[in-house]
């Protein structure tokens, strides 16, 4: 070996020249690449799992609480079922009946997963004063008016009169409900009513009904109808029901919309005991209305005949189909939720809405 190349050699081996790659840093520099890609991947797997895990279980959570809603309500609406199956069903029904108001019965019932009431907002006295106030009962339909069978005057004076909306309002919503069940295609009034052709030209088209409401809600279909003005009216109306109206419960708006005069309505009220309505009388049939009227004042001429016209077309002393409201209350839960049913006498459930 020739002295040039021993002095190469030496000189690489000092470390002044040519290295050898270090292959084994490299291969350690990839594996903690793949490591942390692997961890990565993981993470990401384990946050997805996680999440879809979650979404599962609180899946699970909403139909456990569905399913005891719907215990709860059926609960609510057989115990209503049980106590108007016991009423006659020619008797007479009034407000100071079991089915009306009774906490015992109706008020925190427990119930596997919670609590029911079975109970509807009514005017009544509170300290002397008149206020809204809860009772714990059904509500009878023959109270209110009922929209598939009335006349286009009596919806007319509920709203106007009843519940003191505008004259024109009061006049255009009448028409309007009158057109949409009725079969024909004209317009009830000229201006403001509306039949097909005007409902076939809106954003989302449909045709008038042409035949009797099955739900209450359908009313928000009928032109000039929206959310405040149902929401206003829907406590003193019905498609449920004979048609008629009992006098032994309606309240003060719909006696004076199926055509009695202020001074009749005040003396059937303070028969029935004023606005509280818990203390005073009823009438067992409309035969012996004027006779017990008298006893508060006497009626003169021209209301006894107003009574007998009215009675004679529009007022009964029973009631046939019961609104169920249950107000439901899970365990854990601050928030009420609301189950509602119509039920006939026999029992039988003529409308049912789970909350």
């Amino acid at each position: 070996m020739s002295a040039h190349s021993i002095s190469r050699l030496s000189r690489n081996s000092n470390g002044f020249g040519y290295r050898k790659p270090n292959h084994g840093l490299a291969a350690k520099g990839s594996v903690l690449a793949l490591c942390l890609w692997v961890i990565c991947f993981l993470s990401f797997l384990a946050v997805t799992l996680s999440y879809q895990v979650r979404q599962r279980l609180s899946l699970i959570k909403r139909l456990e609480e569905r399913d005891k809603l719907h215990f709860m309500a059926e609960a609510a609406l057989k115990r209503a079922i049980a106590v108007i199956k016991k009423e006659p069903l020619d008797g007479y029904d009034f407000l100071r009946e079991e089915w009306s108001d009774n906490p015992l019965i109706f008020k925190d019932v427990n119930a596997e997963g919670g609590v029911f009431s079975v109970c509807y907002g009514d005017s009544g006295i509170l300290d002397g004063e008149a206020a809204l106030i809860t009772r714990y009962g059904l509500i009878d339909e023959e109270r209110k008016i009922n929209l598939n069978s009335s006349g286009q005057d009596v919806i007319e004076r509920l709203f106007r009169v009843g519940l003191g909306m505008d004259d024109m309002l009061a006049q255009e919503l009448a028409a309007g409900i009158k057109d949409w069940r009725d079969k024909d295609s004209e317009l009830s009034i000229p201006v403001g009513s509306a039949e097909d052709f005007h409902y076939r030209g809106l954003n989302y088209p449909y045709d008038a009904k042409d035949g009797d409401m099955e739900t209450l809600d359908e009313l928000l279909l009928v032109n000039g109808m929206t959310k405040d003005i149902f929401e206003r009216i829907k406590d003193y109306v019905t498609i449920w029901g004979s048609g008629m109206v009992n006098i032994n419960t309606a309240p003060q708006e719909v006696l004076l919309a199926v055509g009695l005069n202020q001074s009749l309505v005040d003396k059937i009220l303070s028969f029935r005991g004023g606005s509280d309505e818990r203390e005073g009388g009823f009438f067992s049939g409309l035969s012996e209305v004027s006779a017990k009227l008298s006893q508060t004042g006497t009626l003169n001429d021209s209301e006894l005949a107003l009574l007998n016209l009215v009675a004679g077309r529009a007022l009964t002393v029973s009631s046939s189909s019961f609104m169920v409201k249950a107000r439901i209350r899970l365990s854990g839960r601050v928030q009420d939720q609301e189950a509602l049913s119509v039920i006939d006498k026999k029992g039988g459930v003529l409308y049912w809405r789970e909350p």
